[in-house]
């Protein structure tokens, strides 16, 4: 009887050691809206240890709150993808080509902020999903159009209004404010 006992005890504790070492080795998975890695998560790929994050807020390039995207007369091949993930490369193709200097795509590449300095600017698909936690209210935006990396090829590139939410094509010479982000 005693021995049914205790075999019953067993099977019915909730913290029997395998447990508690299972514990002990997880990673730590990250939720949408979490602040890390220098900002607030917006976006987590499905093992849960990768991601893009927002810079927790804006910056500003010579001292003005918007900016151009630049190059308005230079054919930027690529800097055209709108996906998620895709500001990065599109950021890199921008900065490799325009020259010029002073333009959202270099703010972004020269800034550092919680000691990072790897930020880029956003595709119009990042862009979108920082509206959406905007939306929720987990995240501060101006009531304002953001640049996007995503270009159009025509001397445009795409927009995302944090008033309304829409997302529209401007001319590359517009001002615009800037808010980086950056993958982990």
């Amino acid at each position: 009887m005693i021995h049914f006992i205790f075999s019953f005890l067993f099977l019915v504790n909730p913290f029997s050691s395998a447990d508690i070492n299972s514990e002990s080795t997880q990673v730590r998975k990250y939720a949408i809206g979490d602040e890390a890695f220098g900002g607030i998560i917006i976006y987590i790929d499905p093992t849960g240890e990768h991601g893009v994050v927002c810079a927790p807020r804006d910056i500003r390039g010579n001292g003005k709150d918007r900016m151009v995207w630049g190059c308005l007369d230079a054919t930027i091949s690529g800097a055209r993808a709108t996906a998620m993930g895709s500001g990065d490369a599109n950021t890199k193709d921008i900065v490799e080509t325009c020259t010029k200097g002073d333009t959202a795509a270099d703010a972004c590449r020269l800034v550092k902020i919680n000691n990072y300095s790897d930020w880029y600017l956003p595709s119009k698909g990042e862009l979108n999903a920082i509206y959406k936690l905007k939306k929720k209210g987990q995240i501060k935006m101006k009531k304002a159009g953001y640049w996007s990396s995503s270009g159009t090829g025509d001397g445009k590139a795409w927009v995302q209004t944090f008033g309304m939410g829409f997302q529209f094509v401007s001319a590359k010479y517009g001002s615009h404010r800037v808010r980086p982000v950056r993958k982990f």
